[in-house]
């Protein structure tokens, strides 16, 4: 296992996904396992943890998986949105 000071730097666009990803799952009351086990059966909830904390990047085909699980349809409707939820909040 990483430990969290072995992470590297993650940019601006990371870090705001994660915020509005967290944001909408907590929203719609879905767990992290909920999010794991729509990725993959093997996905432990420390894999969601770190990227929804924006220690680490999601990746395109993890955020199609749980894209449904928050009202979307895919990873671009998905991050789209987090991008207009950014500039009314900003």
């Amino acid at each position: 296992m990483v430990r969290n000071d072995e992470f590297r730097e993650t940019g601006e666009t990371t870090k705001r996904l994660a915020e509005y990803i967290d944001a909408l799952r907590r929203t719609r009351g879905v767990s992290q396992l909920q999010m794991a086990q729509a990725m993959r059966d093997t996905t432990h909830p420390s894999y969601v943890s770190v990227r929804l904390n924006g220690r680490k990047a999601w990746n395109l085909d993890d955020l199609d998986a749980i894209a449904p699980l928050l009202g979307y349809t895919s990873a671009m409707d998905l991050i789209g949105a987090a991008r207009n939820w950014r500039k009314a909040k900003d």
